[in-house]
């Protein structure tokens, strides 16, 4: 069998030389990298998704209508709602009170429409005060519709 030669000191100097800078360009990368860990995560931690002021928060389209106001299907946000069809449960959904924000428009001419709208809880006053007793379903989540447009942004209140 063939021994292995020894290395020559010479050779044995040149690796342990490699090894001591290999170890501090190990040191400094790791330096390099904890300097910019902190700003790399504020930078990607800090998402801002709010709107300018004079946009409005809720996208959503005419699902249908109810005893107590017409029901919006709410398509930009998860708003924790739901209505319960009798065959289905119908989630992010909600039934506006009839409000003076709302347009005085046929609701035929809102299906398929984008509504740009923000809203509240109802005061008592504007709940309707004589609900009907017919076989409509309703959601667990009744508003007063405070802003309403067609457009999301630069809008103008509707009457």
């Amino acid at each position: 069998m063939n021994k292995i030669p020894k290395l020559r000191p010479m050779t044995k100097r040149a690796i342990t030389g490699c090894q001591r800078m290999l170890t501090q360009h190990t040191w400094l990368i790791k330096r390099i990298a904890l300097m910019f860990l902190p700003i790399g995560l504020f930078a990607f931690s800090c998402e801002d998704n709010s709107l300018p002021e004079n946009c409005l928060p809720y996208e959503g389209e005419l699902y249908g209508i109810s005893c107590s106001g017409i029901i919006i299907k709410v398509t930009n946000k998860d708003i924790d709602s739901y209505m319960d069809t009798g065959n289905d449960i119908v989630r992010n959904v909600l039934t506006a009170t009839p409000s003076p924000n709302l347009p005085n428009l046929p609701l035929d001419s809102l299906v398929g429409k984008k509504l740009y709208f923000d809203y509240r809880a109802p005061k008592p006053e504007e709940k309707n005060p004589h609900p009907c007793n017919q076989d409509l379903h309703d959601t667990n989540l009744l508003v007063y519709v405070t802003k309403f447009s067609f457009t999301q942004c630069g809008h103008s209140p509707m009457k």
